[in-house]
């Protein structure tokens, strides 16, 4: 009994299947610090022997199982995972729990109410999360509550006192460490509520012990750890004692006066009441805690003299009382000398030696004994300064007297003449303030550094430019770029400012770290063609205080020796990039540098840690996707004096954390292009020096604070493509800053307020969200300033606005997936200023203008997916010579080519070209000029014949080429073609032969629906990555080449519904490139599976039906443990049920439907439980096979979480994203859904289904398929169940599909199957039922198939009647009294019939017979 297991502290990936069932004898469990993933086990809860649980800092994601909170535990710790949704609420009484650490995870909601039955509670820490409650004052009676940490949450409201007729005597009483800090708490802190914590108002002699737990067994004793920010610093305390006392209620919105009832907290340690609104005086009462070591009462409103009560804190070690109001002398006394201007800066009127700012005779205005002492005290000591001054620069000026005389004699001697100008020492004392030659010059070691440094740049104009005025022999501090210092050390070089000059390098010569002086260092936009910084030398430039490497092509880790630069005031790594918005299909993006260059930081703790000093960072595209969400927090607790946060395009993931509220100096937020998520945190609002907010193309979810909108100094507002937020623009007043407002792409909703008129500086106003509706306020059309304008929203219909016309500065007009309809208002034309004209999924109708060739600046013309008619010569484009982006897909316009070559050369070089469905029948001629076109889409035309050849030899830039849906017979060039494409879209055309193959890498090749009939022998020697190779549909056939398996890297491969056949390389199954998705249904392939899968398996999706394998299902799945769907449907294979599966907890989808599997399903102990659950499951079906014995017992079914209640976070599709590209791969099955065999092009996770069909099942079904609330779909026909149709069947509420026919049920139909309104298919025939049919509405429309075969049952829709059956001759004896009051019922139903009935007719009220 009590064993004892510690794996803490490895890099364990995954907990074995069965774990639980070998804990039964286990009271200690430590895992903390590996890599788990995934969810928790629930098979943790069989362990019944378990006190202490330890799962922190792993990466354990989805809910708390709500058993954990059921057992014996005495210790729970799951802080530092991914943990999300709400805490369970179900602890019952008698509740063991002393510890209960989740701390930094993802969980939301409020505090289980169930913690009040915990009475043995000591510590209670969900600090970090995104709780959201009012003060738990219910948590007061716990009488063992030691620790509270609610910290950095969104808990509010105020805290309030006892009543005074409150009968509760222990209220917190044992609470010695209370942290509140980072949440929304408000109003004032009640005097009361402190006098009840008694633990530190007690003054005994407790020596310290830690609080921990000994196992029952006594043998291990456990203790708890804690982090609290003492003394400034986040510090983590591995143990906790009872002598450490702390409350921390910092980064709030409490107001008013600072209790004087804290003075009786006299054991407190640290009182950290920092960033509020406290008003007042600080009460002198604090001058009683004698213990303090840690007092910070900054960024306030405090008033007053700093009480002189305080110099008697001899322990106080850490004080700040910065950014209050203040006022006098700061005292004098003991520990208040050894304290630095940082505690008191920000408070203008102090005054005192702490902040070199002398008092006047009004100083101190105390006129106790003591401050006259202090006052005294402080006048001799500046007395005493000015001695010392005094008598230092007297025996200053002797010795210098002396030896100016020494000087002269000695030049006298030397015949010297001092005044001659040309002479040294001349020079040294006629000239004004200018250094001597020697001093002034740059030294030797620096000249040679920065010569040696220029020859590293290969000889270019611009390089021969840039260092004209290097020339040896020169003074290199006046250099172009070079700065030196002035002082003594003058000479040394630093200042190098080389940006921007076109320098181009193969790399960074480490000379450079021989200038160790450098304080500035810029070396942005030059090129040094992708290489590496050097690893070393960064930690000799000590003194850097701006280091800027932007967009210079430098790749790969950020060098370590980069954290060594403490001084560090800004750090910019970043690569400059533009984006353009193409609405429908993502943005593109351009660069000053090549876009697949960047730095990359896989530990952002290393690289700022020491950089506290830091003012502003700039990370824009460096990578930083593996650190996952610990980002932000490390971030805010290493540079707290951040300014600027620019973190763009890095691969960020997680919420933005409420730890960003502490950087109070905040001025720039850009964290655009990332994959946050969570909700918007309302602390943002709150940053007062907060300016830019810039957010687009994130996750992040939520409603979104109006209080954002109203801030006083931002000007940059930009949430665009954050599909998840919504909210609802407030009113605007006059005064508001705001240059840049964005809230496109959203879920916003509501009416657009007039009041947006009042904001005179707007430049950028989006508002294309597809919630807004109402009249368009005409308000916008005077807000002069206006350039870009965006706006969406079907509910938004009629004309183009004529306000439009007013907005003269225009030079965005975007109207998006909109209402609006009609032809183009003339004024379009005099819009001249226009460079981007987007109309795009709208109404709008009618020819295209000819008034837009007035707009002869337009770069970017979309007027795709409208009604536009007529035809289109490519002479009207001629004007537009700076046009490089045209859509015009998806209308009825009809494109002439023109054979005119002058036109054709003529035209403007276009970027981007979209041209689908514009009744083209051949590649339009145009385009063989067009040579640097990027993206081509010619997709659903009526284009026949091949590709011509200049297509693949003249367009070498092209990027993207999309020619799906034409008649296009060959690709018109040999297999292996000179273009490196990211995208390559030919589906659905007549394609023959070899399939293409381009070269490099590649996002997405889709093949699908052609007649290609082979792949090129070794084609991934020309072809590197791939995201998606698409072939299904075609004529390939033979073997699968094994070509997939060597060199290529691709993470979805679909070679569905061909020809293939042999056997599954065993290559493709090891899987060792990281593929995530193989798709080889419906081809001819068979023998058995390879059972070679290695450990790290990386497939998520499987799909082998259709086809005729055999043997057994390989277990080397089990190695697969993201594996969500499998479907090995109608094939041979042979084997039983695999409940070793159930290890998978992610398998949503498991189809082993036409096989010869065989035995019974989870009929063993062993397998009724976790053993055999699938808690992910929405698909499950096992029909046409040879299981036999009774259906599952009641506890497997319980065990399919996913079919009884849905997660918040789960999306709608099952899908995969393809890399490089928006798109996406949509995961499909087939199954017989409503009695046809169905294809679902596209997984739906609201189609939650089971199909034990044509099987051998026998006994009774079980009740628990009730509780599946979430069912679409039931199918247990063709078996031989027997017994009744449960009524529990009632309860699935969303079945549509019921199919229990053909078996041996008896008995009658449920009447509660009548209440199943969405049920739109119901097979019963084939049975053994009697009774009567259930008559109701929704049982009336089924037809004589849903009940025939059953002898026993009559009613519609059968011809059979039913006979009615005679009342039993034993009445009750309350069958009279129920007589008596069913017919009084009836006579007061008769009444009220009636007299509703002659009102009506006295009233004249026609009635209308309802349907």
């Amino acid at each position: 009994m009590g064993t004892v297991l510690d794996y803490s502290n490895n890099r364990f990936s995954f907990i074995p299947e069965n774990f639980g069932k070998c804990l039964r004898e286990t009271s200690y469990l430590d895992l903390s610090k590996n890599r788990l993933n995934g969810h928790i086990p629930t098979s943790l809860c069989i362990a019944s022997e378990l006190e202490i649980l330890d799962l922190s800092y792993n990466n354990f994601s989805g809910l708390i199982p709500f058993c954990l909170t059921q057992n014996n535990l005495r210790v729970l710790k799951l802080r530092g995972n991914r943990i999300q949704g709400e805490l369970p609420d179900n602890i019952r009484q008698g509740c063991m729990l002393e510890t209960v650490d989740l701390s930094n995870n993802y969980i939301a909601g409020k505090l289980p109410r169930s913690l009040s039955d915990c009475r043995e509670l000591r510590l209670l820490d969900v600090g970090n999360n995104q709780i959201v409650d009012s003060f738990p004052s219910w948590m007061g009676p716990l009488p063992k509550l030691r620790v509270l940490v609610l910290g950095s949450n969104q808990f509010f409201g105020t805290i309030r006192s006892l009543p005074e007729n409150a009968r509760i005597t222990n209220h917190f009483s044992s609470l010695q460490i209370l942290n509140l800090a980072s949440n929304n708490f408000s109003g004032n802190l009640p005097e009361g509520w402190f006098t009840e914590v008694r633990s530190i108002m007690a003054t005994d002699n407790d020596v310290g012990q830690a609080i921990g737990y000994e196992t029952k067994s006594q043998k291990v004793f456990y203790q708890d750890s804690i982090t609290i920010t003492f003394k400034g610093l986040d510090i983590v305390f591995t143990k906790i004692l009872t002598t450490m006392k702390v409350i921390d209620v910092s980064n709030n919105s409490f107001d008013g006066p600072i209790p004087k009832s804290i003075g009786k907290l006299v054991a407190l340690h640290g009182l950290n009441m920092s960033y509020n609104n406290f008003t007042e005086q600080i009460p002198s009462q604090l001058g009683n805690l004698s213990r303090l070591e840690s007092l910070d009462l900054s960024w306030n409103h405090l008033s007053g003299e700093i009480p002189q009560e305080l110099t008697s804190l001899t322990s106080l070690a850490w004080l700040n009382l910065s950014y209050n109001n203040l006022t006098g002398r700061i005292p004098q006394e003991n520990q208040f000398l050894s304290f630095s201007v940082n505690s008191f800066e920000g408070n203008p009127n102090l005054c005192g030696s702490q902040v070199s700012k002398k008092c006047d005779n009004r100083g101190s205005s105390s006129t106790t004994p003591r401050a006259d002492h202090a006052k005294s005290n402080g006048l001799w000591q500046d007395r005493h300064d000015a001695i010392l001054l005094f008598t230092f620069v007297g025996c200053g000026f002797g010795v210098g007297f002396a030896l100016a005389i020494n000087v002269l004699q000695f030049f006298r001697k030397d015949g010297c003449n001092c005044r001659d100008p040309s002479s040294a020492a001349g020079a040294a004392f006629t000239s004004n303030h200018t250094l001597p030659p020697s001093v002034r010059r740059c030294l030797p070691d620096q000249e040679s550094a920065l010569l040696r440094l220029k020859r590293s740049f290969t000889t270019t104009n611009y390089s021969i430019s840039a260092f004209r005025s290097w020339r040896i022999g020169t003074d290199c501090c006046r250099w172009a770029g070079v700065q030196c210092s002035g002082d003594s050390s003058g000479g040394r070089v630093t200042s190098l400012n080389l940006g921007d000059r076109g320098l181009e390098a193969g790399g960074l010569d480490p000379v450079l770290f021989h200038l160790t002086s450098l304080k500035y260092l810029n070396l942005a936009y030059n090129d040094f063609n992708r290489s590496r910084l050097p690893s070393n030398g960064f930690e000799r430039l000590i003194h850097l205080t701006h280091l800027n490497l932007s967009t210079s092509g430098f790749s790969g880790p950020v060098p370590i020796g980069i954290n060594k630069l403490t001084n560090l005031v800004s750090l910019d790594l970043s690569t400059s990039f533009d984006i353009i918005e193409l609405i429908t299909d993502g943005f593109l993006s351009y660069s000053d540098a090549q876009l697949s260059i960047w730095f990359v930081e896989e530990n952002i703790g290393n690289l700022v840690h020491n950089l506290g000093n830091l003012r502003e960072l700039h990370l824009g595209y460096v990578d930083l996707s593996n650190n996952e969400s610990q980002w932000c927090n490390i971030i805010a607790t290493s540079c707290p004096k951040l300014r600027v946060l620019s973190l763009p395009w890095c691969g960020l993931s997680g919420p933005i954390c409420n730890s960003l509220s502490r950087l109070h100096s905040l001025a720039v937020i850009d964290l655009q292009l990332n994959h946050l998520s969570g909700l918007l945190p309302d602390f943002i609002a709150n940053l007062s020096n907060l300016t830019v907010l810039q957010l687009r193309h994130n996750k992040l979810q939520g409603w979104i604070s109006p209080a954002i909108f109203q801030h006083k100094k931002l000007v940059t507002i930009d949430l665009y493509q954050n599909l998840g937020i919504s909210g609802n623009l407030p009113n605007f007043s006059y005064g508001s800053r705001l240059e840049n407002l964005d809230v496109g792409s959203t879920n916003f909703s509501g009416t657009i307020p007039s009041s947006l008129g009042n904001i005179i500086t707007l430049k950028k106003l989006g508002l294309a969200a597809t919630g807004f509706f109402g009249d368009l306020p005409s308000s916008i059309g005077n807000i002069k300033s206006l350039s870009i304008l965006e706006i969406s929203g079907k509910e938004i219909v009629g004309p183009m606005p004529s306000w439009v016309a007013n907005l003269t500065s225009l030079t965005t007009l975007r109207f998006d997936n909109c209402g609006m309809s009609g032809p183009l208002p003339s004024f379009i034309g005099n819009l001249t200023h226009l460079k981007e004209l987007l109309l795009c999924d709208c109404g709008f109708s009618g020819e295209i203008t000819s008034l837009l060739s007035n707009l002869t600046q337009l770069q970017i013309l979309l007027l795709y997916s409208n009604n536009f008619v007529g035809t289109i010569e490519l002479n009207f484009f001629r004007k537009l010579s700076d046009l490089i982006i045209l859509y015009l897909s998806h209308n009825n316009l009809t494109l002439l080519d023109g054979e005119d070559n002058s036109t054709l050369t003529s035209l403007p070089t276009f970027f981007i070209l979209g041209l689908a469905g514009c009744r083209m029948s051949k590649f339009p001629n145009f385009l063989r000029h067009q040579d640097q076109l990027s993206r081509l889409d010619l997709s659903d035309n009526e284009i026949h014949g091949a590709i011509p050849q200049w297509v693949w030899e003249n367009l070498n830039d092209l990027d993207k080429l999309f020619i799906g849906n034409n008649k296009l017979t060959s690709v018109g060039y040999a297999p292996f073609l000179p273009l490196q494409l990211q995208i390559l879209e030919l589906s659905n055309n007549i394609f023959e032969g070899a399939i293409p193959i381009p070269q490099g890498s590649a996002g997405v090749l889709d093949y699908s629906n052609n007649m290609f009939s082979s792949i090129p022998y070794n084609f991934s020697y020309h072809l590197s990555d791939v995201g998606l190779f698409d072939a299904s549909g075609n004529n390939l056939s033979g073997n699968i080449p094994l070509s997939f398996c060597s060199g290529t890297t691709i993470q979805l491969l679909d070679l569905s519904n061909n020809n293939f056949s042999g056997l599954i390389p065993s290559c493709l199954m090891e899987n060792v490139n990281g593929m995530q998705s193989l798709n080889l249904r419906e081809n001819g392939i068979h023998g058995e599976f390879p059972d070679n899968i290695k450990e790290g398996c990386s497939f998520e999706a499987l799909d082998f039906s259709g086809n005729s394998i055999e043997g057994k299902l390989p277990r080397s799945l089990l190695f697969c443990k993201n594996l969500e769907i499998l479907d090995v449907a109608n094939n041979q294979i042979k084997d039983t049920f695999p409940c070793w599966m159930s290890a998978h907890h992610r398998l949503a989808v498991l189809v082993l439907k036409s096989n010869k599997f065989f035995g019974q399903v989870a009929q063993s102990p062993h397998e009724e439980g976790n053993a055999c659950a699938f808690p992910s499951a929405i698909i499950i079906d096992l029909s046409s096979n040879n299981f036999s014995g009774p259906l599952p017992k009641d506890q497997w079914f319980k065990k399919l979480a996913s079919m009884i209640f849905r997660g918040p976070l789960t999306s709608l599709v099952m899908d995969h994203g393809v890399p490089d590209s928006f798109d996406t791969y949509k995961y499909t099955t087939s199954i017989t859904y409503k009695g046809h065999d169905t294809k679902f092009a596209q997984i739906l996770t609201t189609l939650v289904f089971i199909d034990l069909s044509n099987n051998v099942f026998s006994d009774v079904i079980p009740k628990a398929i009730g509780e599946l609330g979430l069912l679409h779909g039931l199918n247990i026909s063709h078996n031989s169940l027997t017994g009744t149709i449960p009524s529990q069947l009632g309860h699935l509420r969303q079945l549509e599909a019921l199919d229990l026919s053909s078996n041996q049920l008896s008995g009658k139909i449920p009447q509660e199957l009548a209440s199943l309104d969405f049920l739109t298919t119901l097979n019963l025939s084939d049975n053994k039922l009697v009774g009567s049919i259930p008559e109701s509405a929704h049982f009336s429309t089924f037809s004589n198939s849903s009940f025939i075969g059953n002898d026993g049952l009559c009613g519609p829709p059968l011809s059979k009647e039913c006979i009615n059956r005679t009342l039993p001759n034993v009445v009750p004896h309350h069958s009279k009294m129920s007589k008596d009051i069913m017919l009084f019922l009836f006579a007061g139903l008769g009444f009220g019939v009636g007299f509703a009935v002659a009102i009506v007719v006295a009233w004249g009220i026609p009635i209308r017979k309802r349907f």
